[in-house]
């Protein structure tokens, strides 16, 4: 045994000779549901507390977490407590004269402030509950707790004083008697423990679970040191003074003594700390059967350990050569393991027993429950915390076989002490098991529920509670007591635990699940505090208002958008009660039950997220997406501050009022899209948000600033809602809105700006707004003028046809390259999208002599040789040479068809070359292409669009998706025909249109012809010399209307397609087909006259008045079918000065009598005003 107890000590140096310290953190006992990551800054609003905090002269920060200070002055051991508490974390010199270890920097840059903001970056907020809710610390309520917690540590810091002068004065006299330097330890080792036991007023008794604060961490830290340096200066002295012997009993105690002042030491490296104090003892005494290390000592060590637990430890990958693991969870399954190893091979003394389990499996849950709520998942994380959670289980069934073992013998420990165990153990498997992702590939190695962990709790408090109630009456009545109403927490947690289990699930069935399974939980504690249940324990909970708020969180997670599918909205439709009409209902009830006592105002802010969901579920909305979630969910809030105003409410967190607004606020962001035509419900949606603004800096102003809040996210969302309203004043209420912010010390994100700038929707407003953040980086830098900020004031300019200008475009782009060029500063690096814009900008220039284009192709090359260079991240997409092919495409340059051709080649090329598929042409491009050849004069321009447009196909059917045909690529190839000059252009174009026909018919419906598609067609008829042209163009017109009146409204006839008709029919040609088309056009003329679905327009009846002149040769014959026509156009009040012109070429003695024609000539202000009254401007101009 001796020789199996010497190589424990061995194996266990070597194990932890060098292993890597968890980054930092503290430990948070074992709390109830949500106060699991209570980690915030515990103040809930006092404005003077806040105060007073901020200007506090002394050494030690009141009541904060645990935040590592820069200043790491030895000189005092609170000197490093001066700081202010938002500074941060970082790193400790492992220096001697008790300095702190130097963490790991893994994770430096996590927050100990919460697990994540609701709102981002993500305006939908469609993630998981659970995953995106803020848990919230405490605060005290009044001024009276605040003194007694300053008083308390005013108290503490005398005695840490006093203690530490003991220390030195021991230390530098010449008589050190080693009695006197383990009563100095034992003085050390009891103000350590008086720490977290003498806060016995009523703050802490109502919140026993309370985070310790950064004071707590600090002033344990160092007396922990200093009772560890003498316990150095006790072994040191023995070694220097051979003459004098240390009595083993007495040394022992000494290690023993320091080894308990860690385990009671908040502080991420106190585990460790105690190992290391472990180790020196058993290489010493590992030998000795008296004083070896024993079970107890290893107890100590797991007690350390659950001390340590924090969010910022390493994950499984930072482990060093040996294997060491590097979270407290995984060192205490190491230490586990070696003592069932040991007591395997027959020591005895070592045997696992209840309480070691239990700490174990304590320390497992901080582990992975602090990991879980404080930071964000990464895969590899997940998996390994599913195999921690696997090991805890192992550990549950080893502590159950122990039970099993000591039940058999007779053996079982009925002390209160051991119950408290064994239901802690329990409670924490529960709180570990119902938080296992469901949708982890390692779920399914999870054999056992949390439910039936549960129920197997369930039976164990049935079968023992009168046992358990007896134990708690034993000599010390006090402590008894403490851990008899610590029992009762760790039940009502176990509870609390499984009603919030899997609030991260994957589906809207495993979140519906979950939550029927809650409420019959809640039931059933519900009926057992009303007698109703044949199980009457005492020791089983009410529900209180914890369990609530898990109730409803479990409900209203079952509405969460990204869950949403079909079948499952059909499931929504056929429940029930609705799971936020159930929240309100639960709330309500819980509200009565409460009554005078005060409800934490989270349990509203749940609710008010879950309305932000309902727009997603068409079952509850049923058509009305916004409006009647937003008035529900203002009334919500409106009843939220009343019960605030009244004092049924609390606020834990600052932040829960903002929350509850800026939940208001997203739903007023998207209740109406931008590009929506209910004006009036966008214009009462901007009022609605805008009067909400108001109420909240009401509130905030009321509350002196502790409540409501305005924040970043605030804001964003209110710009969101002006911009899309759409309105002319719109921008000069964001800049209001803006103006607001800085009011409010809310500094304005690029975000904001961006926002703005496409709520000005005019280049030059803009540009001013781009202006006024670079005259702040020029005056202290405290904005700067990104890269983001250009591309959106280029695409400004793009966007605006008459204030484009290219060299306006090229000035800032120039711009920006030089302030990189100068700086370095990445936020300034171009990038494609500000590459793309100002290539965008330029190619929709109206420039002469189309020099645009040109400079937008030295552009790309530019972007091209720069990307090859590792100037910039990203080369050229694809959008930046289809923009340039689009621009070709409108342009009529002689050689614009060329330019595009060598532009697609250049596609394929750069492909290849880059390797980038993505820039391969697609449909855009190929469309772009035979859209400028369409326009160019080329007499090969169809040979060259058939080869082009049959390349296409190919590529298409051989299984590029990309390049599959439009509607806009038939009608440019039909255009392509159109402008042909050829005979045949009507033949072939009608060819091109039954080929559209037959894949519609076929299954392709995006290509379903439409009227312009039969517009172009019937042009193409009228350019060719076929005789059968105008019966063909009539028969399009006539398969148009018809198909229109069966209820196609793509096929609505209008005036520019009576238009191409009827100059179709003035281009027929020989005897024959000119009376055919003479025909045709009084039909057409009738048409337009008689019909509503065609508009009226100048242009209308200027085709009829120049195809009648080339139909009919003879004045005497078309003089009544040109009066008429005239006629019908004053009528329609369309005369204008191409009308006019064509009467005179059809009949001039009509137009010579005219009563504003003086000598064959008018001026447009003369015509009569009824008689061009209803021309459009467009058409006008």
């Amino acid at each position: 045994m001796m020789s199996a107890r010497l190589r424990t000590a061995s194996f266990f140096r070597a194990t932890h000779r060098r292993r890597p310290l968890p980054a930092s953190g503290i430990s948070f006992g074992h709390q109830t549901n949500c106060a699991l990551a209570a980690t915030a800054v515990w103040r809930r609003g006092n404005a003077a507390l806040v105060h007073h905090y901020q200007t506090s002269s002394s050494r030690f920060v009141h009541a904060t977490p645990l935040i590592f200070s820069k200043n790491d002055d030895a000189s005092s051991p609170f000197s490093r407590l001066s700081k202010s508490n938002s500074s941060g974390s970082s790193s400790h010199d492992d220096t001697s004269g008790g300095a702190r270890p130097k963490p790991n920097n893994r994770h430096t840059t996590a927050t100990t402030a919460s697990i994540s903001q609701v709102f981002d970056d993500d305006d939908d907020n469609d993630a998981s509950y659970y995953n995106n809710y803020t848990t919230d610390a405490y605060d005290f309520e009044n001024e009276e707790e605040t003194s007694q917690l300053q008083l308390w540590h005013e108290t503490k810091e005398s005695e840490f004083q006093q203690l530490d002068a003991q220390t030195t004065q021991l230390l530098d006299s010449s008589i050190k008697s080693t009695n006197a330097i383990i009563s100095q330890i034992q003085q050390w080792n009891e103000f350590i423990s008086s720490i977290t036991t003498d806060m016995n007023f009523d703050f802490r008794t109502k919140h026993p679970y309370y985070p310790p604060s950064e004071f707590m961490t600090s002033i344990t830290y160092d007396a922990a040191e200093k009772a560890t340096r003498l316990l150095m200066h006790l072994t040191q002295r023995q070694k220097q003074q051979r003459q004098e012997k240390i009595p083993p009993s007495l040394e022992v105690q000494a290690y023993k003594l320091v080894m308990n002042a860690w385990s009671n030491v908040f502080h991420w490296s106190s585990g460790d700390r105690c190992e290391e104090i472990l180790e020196v003892y058993g290489q010493k005494f590992g030998g000795d059967m008296n004083y070896m290390p024993s079970i107890d000592d290893y107890k100590t060590v797991m007690k350390a350990h659950l001390k340590s637990c924090s969010s910022r430890y390493n994950t499984s990958t930072d482990h060093d050569d040996s294997g060491a693991a590097a979270s407290p969870g995984e060192k205490a399954l190491e230490i586990l393991n070696l003592l069932n190893n040991v007591y395997t091979a027959g020591d005895l003394f070592l045997k696992p027993d209840v309480e070691l389990y239990s700490h174990t499996i304590a320390v497992v849950r901080n582990t992975l429950l602090d990991w879980q709520l404080r930071r964000r998942f990464h895969g590899s994380d997940v998996e390994f915390e599913t195999e921690l959670s696997l090991e805890l289980l192992s550990v549950l069934e080893q502590m159950e076989g122990t039970m099993a073992e000591a039940a058999t013998a007779g053996e079982h420990d009925a002390t209160i002490q051991s119950f408290h165990y064994i239901i802690r153990a329990y409670s924490d498997a529960i709180a570990v098991v119902s938080r296992i992702h469901l949708g982890d590939k390692h779920s399914a190695s999870i054999e056992r529920s949390s439910e039936q962990i549960l129920e197997t709790l369930e039976q164990f408090i049935t079968s023992n509670d009168d046992a358990i109630i007896l134990s708690a009456g034993g000599e010390d009545e006090a402590a008894d007591n403490a851990i008899f109403e610590e029992i009762k927490r760790c039940i009502e947690g176990a509870y609390s635990s499984q009603l919030s289990s899997r609030l991260s699930v994957s589906d809207f069935n495993t979140a519906l699940a979950n939550a029927t399974t809650s409420e019959q939980i809640f039931h059933r504690m519900k009926e057992r505090s009303d007698g109703i249940a044949t199980n009457k324990s005492k020791l089983f909970p009410a529900p209180t208002p914890d369990h609530v708020q898990a109730l409803i969180r479990a409900n209203i997670e079952c509405l969460s958008g990204q869950y949403f599918q079909p079948e499952f909205n059909i499931t929504l439709e056929n429940i029930e009660e609705l799971p936020h009409l159930k929240a309100q209902r639960l709330l309500k009830e819980l509200e009565v039950q409460q009554a005078g006592r005060p409800i934490d105002g989270s349990l509203y802010s749940d609710i008010a997220w879950a309305y932000t969901q309902i727009p997603h579920w068409p079952s509850i909305h049923k058509g009305d997406k916004y409006n009647s979630t937003t008035k529900s969910a203002r009334e919500l809030l409106e009843h939220t501050m009343h019960q605030y105003s009244q004092g049924s409410i609390i606020f834990s967190s600052v932040g829960t009022v903002s929350k509850i607004y800026n939940n208001l606020f997203s739903l007023y962001s998207k209740k109406m899209a931008r590009n929506s035509r209910n004006m009036k419900g966008k214009e009462a949606a901007m009022k609605q948000c805008l009067a909400l603004f108001d109420d909240m800096e009401y509130w905030y102003e009321e509350s002196d600033g502790v409540i409501a809040k305005p924040d970043s996210h605030t804001f964003g969302l209110i710009l969101k809602t002006i911009f899309n309203s759409g309105f002319p004043s719109s921008f000069d209420c964001a800049k209001s809105i803006v103006q607001r912010m800085a009011g409010l010390g809310v500094q304005a994100k690029q975000r904001d700006y961006l926002i703005l700038m496409k709520i000005a929707n005019d280049p030059t407003k803009a540009e001013e707004i781009l202006n006024r953040v670079k005259a702040n980086y020029d005056r202290d830098q405290s904005e700067k003028p990104s890269t983001s900020l250009y591309s959106e004031c280029i695409s400004a300019y793009a966007k605006s046809r008459h204030q484009n200008s290219p060299s306006k475009v090229m000035h800032l782009f120039s711009e920006l390259d030089q302030l990189y060029q100068s700086t370095g500063d990445p936020d300034f690096r171009p990038d494609t999208k500000l590459y793309g814009a100002t290539i965008d900008a330029i190619s929709k220039s109206k420039s002469k002599g189309h020099a645009a284009i040109r400079q937008a192709m030295k552009l790309l090359d530019k972007m091209e040789n720069d990307f090859d260079s590792g100037l910039i991240d990203v080369g050229p997409n694809r959008y930046a040479y289809t923009s340039i092919l689009s621009s070709i495409s409108q342009t009529k340059a002689p050689d614009g068809h060329v330019l595009a051709e060598d532009l697609l080649r250049r596609m394929n090329n750069r492909s290849r070359h880059v390797n980038d598929k993505e820039i391969l042409p697609d449909t855009v491009a190929y469309t772009a292409l035979l859209q400028a050849l369409a326009r160019s004069r080329s007499p090969d321009k169809i040979d060259t669009a058939k080869k082009w447009f049959a390349e296409m196909e190919t590529r298409y059917a051989e299984g590029n998706s990309d390049l599959k045909p439009n509607k806009i690529t038939y009608t440019a190839l039909i255009n392509c025909w159109r402008s042909s000059g050829r005979p045949d252009s009507g033949e072939q174009a009608q060819q091109v249109l039954e080929l559209v026909e037959q894949r519609c018919q076929e299954g392709d419906h995006e290509i379903k012809p439409d009227a312009m598609l039969y517009s172009s067609v019937i042009d193409a008829w009228s350019r060719g010399q076929s005789t059968e042209k105008v019966e063909r163009a009539w028969d399009l017109y006539s398969r148009m209307r018809e198909q229109y009146a069966n209820g196609n409204i793509d096929m609505k006839p209008n005036d520019i397609i009576m238009s191409t008709l009827i100059k179709c029919c003035g281009f027929a040609q020989g005897e024959k087909s000119k009376k055919k088309g003479l025909k045709v056009l009084l039909q057409c003329f009738s048409e337009v006259t008689s019909s509503k679905n065609i508009g009226q327009s100048p242009s209308t009846f200027y085709a009829l008045l120049t195809s009648l002149s080339r139909l009919v040769g003879d004045d005497a014959r078309r003089r009544p079918v040109s009066a008429a026509i005239f006629e019908a156009c004053v009528k329609a009040g369309q005369l204008n000065g191409s009308v006019l012109n064509a009467l005179s070429e059809c009949q001039p003695e009509l137009y010579v009598k005219l009563p504003f024609v003086v000598n064959g000539r008018y001026r447009n202000e003369d015509i009569p005003t009824e008689w061009r009254k209803n021309i459009r401007e467009t058409r006008q101009a």
